[in-house]
């Protein structure tokens, strides 16, 4: 008889997968007198905090916030830049829009560069908000990832 290296329950010689966990089977010999001990794989965690992900995410996370604290840099970035650019679409077209029809630049001609930009900067927004909430959905569930691509477990650091 033998046993399974991940979970060390006694696996018959002839299977090829541990019956407990699934996994395929890494034998250890019970050859050896001394007892057989199957150290349980820890999965590492995050040293970040999930409580301080969870709030950044949910205060100011549409800025990347939680990103950054989380050293995905180039994810915050991109949130950012997301955000910042659909504010600024959104305002100028928008402004642009309102002076010219206060002014009656267009002579009944429909404003169509205000209206994109007034719409695609309300789409960087929204779609960078939903970005943001599974985002932190993802925190106060557990499973958002660091960095290094471990998970952000534990709550306080």
């Amino acid at each position: 008889m033998s046993f399974c290296s991940k979970c060390g329950t006694q696996v018959s010689d002839t299977s090829s997968f541990c019956e407990k966990c699934g996994s395929p089977v890494n034998t250890i010999s019970s050859d050896s007198s001394m007892p057989v001990t199957v150290e349980a794989n820890k999965a590492e965690i995050s040293k970040k905090s999930r409580l301080v992900t969870f709030l950044l995410g949910f205060l100011i996370g549409s800025f990347g916030s939680h990103n950054f604290y989380l050293g995905r840099i180039k994810r915050a970035l991109i949130q950012l830049s997301m955000t910042i650019g659909g504010f600024i679409l959104y305002t100028a077209g928008f402004f642009t829009l309102v002076f010219a029809l206060e002014n009656q630049v267009f002579y009944n001609q429909i404003p169509i560069p205000q209206i994109i930009c007034v719409l695609f900067g309300v789409l960087l927004i929204i779609s960078c908000s939903i970005w943001t909430f599974v985002e932190w959905i993802l925190a106060l569930c557990g499973v958002l990832k660091d960095k290094n691509g471990l998970p952000v477990k534990k709550w306080t650091d």
